[in-house]
């Protein structure tokens, strides 16, 4: 089989997914991208940029996009030798949380509403997230004049399923971490952006500081060249805390520096996966993590109560816990390290294989 992979956003998570199943897949697959700024105008733009470059649409079996392109543009201006399309959302613009400043723009939900109706198959990169789409938008939908378009969600539920992205855990796997040294090292390996809530984060820090209880803290995390305000402050505020602050281009690097934490937390407003909690967790880091989004898809259930928290209170209170209690009372979350590595690609490949080739001979895959 011979798969076309279109990337209009090729960096992040995006870049990620795309290349793990380039390299995964036991097909034949073609990449073409698109580089990863101004996501409104690839939005709109990619169908037309990447049927620019495509000369025999028919010579592929499948399209395998994500939902930074229109589908709906795509399969119009292809026409009706367009093979059957792959559509993989990584995020939706239905409730994802406007930048700060910014206003409310319906355009590219409609856009993420249009591609998944006409997409042949579609697939949510978690439970929490496909449920959010379809939540979130019956609840705009409500609200439009009549006649009105919820019919639209029956048909996208019906042909939606979960697939966990996979990750490359092997560079992180790491065994035998201890516990014992003191002070305890808290990570932030997040994006520097506003929907990861870093303000929230840097809250429960300086809780923490007041009751003078001691931590490292290692500031990771992919970044632009202007610092957010609020990652100005905290460097100074934290600046005898802080044992690193940087993002390395290699991987073995940011690897290394990941084993050398020992509790990873987010208070992120938006996360339809966890990609950097599952990396931090596969070098032995504990997660703390919000009792919502996708969050509890990554922890077995048995450990919700004591790694989830659902307020800043118990934010403030679980961590200090884990900054200071003793060794052996972690020793219980020393599995996490193999369970993470159900979401590494040699795992998550499988069902990606199933449904890529359930699509092509025109089988239909229950949700």
């Amino acid at each position: 089989m011979r798969f076309l992979m279109l990337e209009a956003y090729y960096g992040g998570s995006h870049k990620a997914f795309m290349d793990g199943l380039c390299q995964y897949l036991p097909h034949i697959t073609e990449l073409k991208t698109l580089p990863a700024r101004h996501w409104k105008w690839r939005m709109r733009s990619a169908a037309l940029l990447f049927l620019k470059d495509i000369i025999k649409i028919e010579a592929y079996d499948a399209v395998i996009t994500t939902n930074m392109m229109s589908v709906s543009d795509f399969k119009a201006l292809a026409g009706p030798l367009c093979p059957p399309v792959f559509l993989y959302f990584h995020e939706n613009q239905f409730d994802y949380p406007p930048s700060p400043n910014s206003h409310i723009d319906l355009q590219p939900a409609m856009t993420d509403l249009t591609s998944a109706l006409v997409a042949d198959f579609v697939a949510f990169n978690s439970e929490s997230h496909k449920n959010r789409f379809l939540s979130t938008a019956e609840n705009i939908f409500r609200r439009f004049p009549k006649p009105g378009i919820l019919w639209t969600l029956d048909e996208i539920r019906e042909k939606s399923v979960v697939l966990y992205p996979g990750c490359d855990l092997v560079d992180f796997s790491f065994e035998g971490k201890s516990f014992s040294e003191s002070p305890r090292s808290i990570v932030w390996n997040h994006r520097w952006e506003h929907d990861k809530n870093p303000s929230g984060f840097f809250d429960a820090l300086s809780e923490i500081k007041e009751k003078r209880i001691p931590f490292q803290l290692m500031l990771l995390g992919a970044r632009h060249s202007k610092i957010p305000a609020v990652f100005v402050k905290a460097m100074e505020k934290f600046k005898d805390h802080i044992i690193c602050s940087d993002y390395p281009s290699k991987k073995e690097d940011y690897a290394r520096l990941l084993s050398k934490a020992h509790i990873c937390v987010s208070t992120a407003d938006q996360e339809n996966f966890g990609m950097a909690v599952a990396e931090a967790m596969a070098a032995g880091c504990l997660p703390l993590l919000p009792a919502r989004l996708s969050y509890p898809e990554l922890l077995p259930d048995d450990l919700h109560s004591t790694l989830l928290y659902k307020n800043s209170e118990e934010l403030v209170s679980q961590l200090e816990w884990l900054l200071s209690c003793p060794e052996k009372e972690l020793e219980k979350f020393k599995r996490l390290t193999s369970w993470i590595q159900r979401f590494d690609w040699k795992e998550s490949i499988s069902p990606f294989i199933q449904a890529l080739e359930a699509l092509v001979h025109g089988k239909h895959l229950n949700p």
